[in-house]
């Protein structure tokens, strides 16, 4: 799972963060990758995070994308799938 998981994106089921959709920028181990949703954590400085706290979706960016590029891919999946009103904060 974590060779093949660059560019999935995933839900944080845990931290400040949680209930967040990110996209898994890169693997560090077999216990961490780094991920960013191109606002909160932008490409340049990713989060890092274990993969237990991460819940995959059936979802794949092809990378590199740039910020905007990320948050809008992102934001877009959300309203598609009806996970998050767009319009409510937090």
């Amino acid at each position: 799972m974590t060779d093949n998981c660059v560019g999935m994106l995933a839900y944080s089921k845990c931290g400040r963060d949680r209930k967040r959709l990110f996209c898994v920028v890169e693997v560090l181990d077999t216990d961490f990758v780094l991920i960013a949703d191109g606002k909160l954590h932008t490409t340049e400085k990713p989060k890092k995070k274990r993969l237990k706290h991460l819940s995959f979706i059936d979802a794949q960016l092809t990378l590199p994308l740039g910020d905007k590029e990320l948050y809008k891919c992102i934001t877009e999946y959300e309203f598609s799938a009806n996970r998050r009103d767009s319009f409510a904060k937090g």
